[in-house]
């Protein structure tokens, strides 16, 4: 009989490998839609003849490259609703070919206007959309006057052959995007291009530059790029400006190692093959992801690291909302009560899972990518219950904190159903523990805690002690009103 391990080996051995075929496709555009749509849909069949399951073309490849210069260019804007733009016929083209096209267009969204990326599946479906974020603005890329900002954040978007990321031309200098996309499990990052001569000084050549710094995404992340530039030469309008752009296309392993590039001048389709099993068995083994230490990257938040030495822990009292933390296993609040970071994202499953709805509608986010709490809600929260405790409509609400029994008690206004009374005796960590969903409200039995200790006495001694009130004046009776009182709220 065959060992385990042999089975096991065996199954593995059997199981087929995710095997892919990439191409970046290369061309000189002109100043007519229709001729560069047809020219890309030419150069598409031609790849996916050769076998390519996703293919790239190169930055805005519809039109020519307007932010060479300022003029009113808004008329080449397309909105994903128009049903007459050129996003569709790509989609009809990949749902012909079975192949992933992402598709770089000037976006019109209401009165906003992007530089983005649509993704289209295999199957011509629209899998996502990425806008750029970060807009160039120099002698012949004059962005800022065209496009805004992006709002998507960086994104992975998972497709039929692959799990990709795809950022735009100037979001590939910054290594931050390629690690955001590859944490978020992107198997390929793909960079449409619009890169070349800078007019203000012609003898500055940053081809090389460029793709080195691509090859070290690669490297850093172990996960292939792959980059799509134009070619030809651009003039500008209203100016004696022009820019000649590299070409120089190229696509690299998950080690940074170029496999295949293209020239400066002429048209291209570059393919190149990649066995994602293989590369994600080689991240998993490198264990670059394993060994991060994002609680100790505060200063990428900062635009100067001005503020790292005043987010550092040591000089930050606990007035608020700690932001960023600095430990392995971030914590709100000081002492042994801290709550974990964890706790806070996971309060609202926990209150599920105990069977119980939250007795406040507050609800603490968590940015996965910063470890920290970012919740404008819960600044709210802190705020109301920490604003204005000398005012008599705070002071000393009925009851005891519902967290550890306190009888200095103040009110947090904005806990639906509330105001619910909780104290601020140790750095208000009763306030932390309470609203990160980690502690259970205190719900006095129907004798009380007077009376349970008064119970426990006379077992212990013999001696029946009579039953008096509690020294802050709640009686027995007051008790089990307070513990309805409670259950109503828990409803």
């Amino acid at each position: 009989m065959a060992s385990a391990a042999a089975v096991a080996a065996a199954a593995v051995a059997t199981t087929p490998q995710r095997v892919i075929t990439v191409a970046a496709i290369q061309f000189a555009c002109t100043n007519d839609i229709e001729s560069n749509c047809r020219r890309a849909e030419s150069l598409i069949r031609n790849a996916a003849r050769k076998g390519a399951n996703i293919v790239l073309l190169q930055e805005l490849f519809a039109t020519l490259y307007f932010p060479i210069d300022q003029m009113d260019y808004t008329r080449l804007a397309v909105s994903l609703e128009d049903e007459k733009s050129y996003i569709l016929r790509f989609q009809s083209l990949a749902r012909e070919l079975n192949v992933v096209i992402p598709i770089s267009f000037y976006e019109r969204s209401s009165n906003v206007y992007f530089n983005s990326i649509v993704v289209i599946d295999a199957d011509g479906t629209q899998v996502g959309l990425y806008r750029k974020s970060h807009i160039p603005d120099g002698p012949g890329y004059q962005e800022k006057f065209y496009f805004t900002p992006g709002d998507t954040g960086f994104r992975t978007f998972k497709t039929r052959y692959a799990t990709i990321g795809v950022a735009i031309c100037w979001d590939q200098w910054f290594p931050e995007a390629a690690r955001c996309m590859a944490i978020k499990g992107a198997e390929l990052l793909l960079y449409p291009t619009a890169i070349g001569s800078e007019p203000q000084d012609p003898a500055l050549d940053t081809c090389s530059q460029w793709q080195k710094c691509m090859q070290g995404h690669a490297a850093a992340n172990m996960v292939p790029v792959i980059a799509a530039n134009r070619v030809g030469k651009e003039l500008a309008v209203t100016s004696d400006i022009s820019i000649t752009f590299y070409g120089s296309s190229f696509m690299t392993d998950h080690t940074g190692a170029i496999v295949s590039d293209a020239g400066r001048h002429q048209e291209t389709v570059l393919l190149h093959t990649y066995n994602l099993d293989d590369m994600r068995a080689s991240r998993v083994q490198w264990g670059v992801f394993r060994d991060r230490r994002p609680d100790l990257y505060t200063t990428l938040i900062t635009f100067d690291g001005g503020a790292e030495e005043a987010m550092a822990p040591e000089r930050r009292t606990p007035t608020g909302l700690p932001i960023p933390f600095a430990s392995a296993t971030p914590r709100v609040g000081v002492g042994p009560a801290a709550v974990t970071v964890p706790g806070l994202a996971a309060a609202p499953k926990k209150v599920e899972a105990d069977g119980l709805v939250a007795p406040h509608a507050m609800v603490p986010v968590v940015d996965e990518a910063q470890r920290r709490v970012v919740s404008n809600t819960f600044d709210l929260h802190e705020a109301s219950f920490i604003g204005d405790v000398k005012a008599s409509a705070q002071r000393r609400p009925r009851g005891r904190c519902w967290v550890c029994r306190a009888k200095t008690t103040y009110e947090c206004k904005l806990c639906q159903p509330g105001p619910v009374p909780l104290c601020n005796r140790t750095a208000r960590e009763c306030w932390w523990k309470y609203h990160a969903g980690e502690i259970t409200q205190y719900v006095p039995n129907k004798r009380g805690r007077k009376r349970r200790k008064l119970e426990q006495h006379e077992v212990q001694t013999g001696e029946h002690v009579p039953e008096e009130s509690d020294d802050d004046g709640i009686s027995s009776k007051q008790t089990d009103a307070d513990a309805a009182n409670v259950n109503a709220l828990l409803g």
